[in-house]
């Protein structure tokens, strides 16, 4: 959503026309981004789905000091 109003909102702002070549571009870089967004969603999804905890709570942050401090949830 944030690329697609840039695309629209900067040559509203400066009244440039986008060429063809950056139009492709901008298409290109959504459906991109549309796959990448499918495949992380789904594969946590599918995880998630299988009984894989992916909540920070059920994770020891490789055993870092840092977390004793924080509030444990109970």
């Amino acid at each position: 959503m944030f690329f697609s109003l840039l695309i629209w909102l900067i040559p509203s702002l400066t009244e440039r026309k986008l060429t063809k070549k950056i139009n492709t571009l901008g298409i290109i870089q959504a459906i991109v981004w549309s796959v990448g967004m499918l495949v992380m969603s789904g594969s946590l999804h599918i995880a998630g789905l299988l009984g894989k905890p992916i909540r920070s709570a059920y994770s020891t942050y490789t055993g870092a000091g840092q977390v004793d401090t924080w509030d444990k949830i109970k």
